[in-house]
């Protein structure tokens, strides 16, 4: 069984491909689904993560390396 993440608060400009990159590194990516603003084609800011059922030390590390990617992408934007 899959687990959904809510990502929030994400760049309009975030890919899904960055996405699945940042969170791969904390385990398997079953699928990535970047919501899309039909009228600009931009990200609306959000998305949602599915990976396989794992322990709750890995959610936790997946987040905590999302929070710091948001920070650096905002210093830099």
């Amino acid at each position: 069984m899959d687990v959904r993440i809510y990502v929030g608060n994400l760049a309009k400009s975030t890919t899904q491909e960055e996405i699945n990159t940042l969170f791969a590194t904390a385990g398997a990516v079953t699928s990535v689904d970047l919501v899309m603003d039909k009228g600009t084609g931009l990200s609306k800011g959000f998305a949602f993560v599915s990976m396989p059922a794992q322990a709750d030390a890995t959610r936790r590390s997946a987040c905590s390396m999302l929070i710091h990617w948001q920070i650096i992408r905002s210093r830099s934007t």
